[in-house]
């Protein structure tokens, strides 16, 4: 009996693969779409000091920050994808690293944003969500920032950079257990790895 061959991509059929370009059609798409969100992070850099300003202020500056979250969403997904599709292809390789340098890139131009939303008097917050009832959407992401009050201002700009590097593991958590077959698994992080407890392998 003859052993049986492990197929390459290219000899599989398209029913059975990722149909990344519903995502995006070609690469260059890609491309385009991590230049327009290391300009939207810039962007969002440009309101530094003025969140305070009006309500109209803040609801842009959140706004625009759901727009870079769901590009770098769909940017480090794609990456991640196609990079596991063939782990030999060195360009899919180079776009991951891209993708986590966005990332971390949008992340620093957002440090500022915690740190000066605490500082907004609670009466001229209130008085923002009466002006402007589409901003009362952000409402319960502003609550949670104003949780960080008792913190120290170092501490909350330290808080701010380390959610950047958590949401980055998380990342890099679903995309290496996106391409494994496990069952009955419990998967914890510890010591920045990941760990598999009573791992048992489909073969």
């Amino acid at each position: 009996m003859s052993e049986k061959r492990l197929q390459k991509r290219d000899e599989i059929s398209d029913e059975y693969k990722w149909k990344l370009e519903d995502m995006y059609e070609t690469d260059e798409l890609w491309e385009a779409e991590c230049e327009k969100a290391s300009q939207l992070a810039e962007k969002l850099s440009g309101f530094k000091g003025h969140l305070a300003d009006s309500a109209a202020t803040l609801l842009d500056f959140f706004k625009k920050q759901d727009e870079l979250s769901y590009y770098l969403e769909r940017i480090v997904v794609y990456a991640n994808e196609r990079s596991h599709q063939d782990t030999a292809v060195s360009k899919y390789q180079a776009y991951v690293s891209k993708a986590e340098t966005l990332t971390v890139q949008a992340s620093g131009a957002l440090a500022f944003a915690s740190p000066e939303i605490l500082q907004i008097d609670d009466k001229r917050l209130e008085s923002f969500y009466s002006e402007s009832n589409e901003l009362m959407h952000y409402k319960r992401a502003i609550d949670e920032i104003m949780r960080q009050k008792s913190i120290p201002y170092r501490l909350q700009r330290r808080i701010s950079w380390r959610s950047a590097v958590r949401w980055l593991q998380r990342r890099r958590i679903y995309s290496a257990c996106s391409t494994m077959r496990i069952s009955n698994s419990r998967i914890s992080l510890m010591s920045r790895e990941i760990k598999y407890v009573s791992r048992t392998a489909i073969s």
